[in-house]
């Protein structure tokens, strides 16, 4: 899903109405474009890559507290950019 800043926020939440306890890991998967250490929503709206991983800590997942959580980001651009020869 192609989600804005709102929806992915809200997905979050409702994700922690789950019983995390019946789990020993969480995997998440995130393609986007964005700037370093950025990755923007479908609205165009920045949100830091840290502050989306730091979502998912003990505090409002405490099923997660201590179990690993293992995020696979794809986000284009970064510092630099892209150089082609074609």
């Amino acid at each position: 899903e192609d989600l804005t800043y709102d929806q992915a926020t809200k997905k979050i939440n409702r994700l922690q109405v789950i019983d995390w306890n019946l789990f020993d890991y969480l995997s998440i998967g995130l393609m986007s474009h964005g700037d370093s250490g950025k990755f923007l929503t479908a609205d165009c709206r920045e949100k830091h890559i840290e502050d989306f991983c730091s979502e998912f800590s003990g505090i409002k997942f405490p099923g997660l507290l201590g179990e690993p959580k293992i995020f696979f980001l794809n986000v284009c651009r970064g510092e630099r950019q892209n150089k082609s020869n074609l």
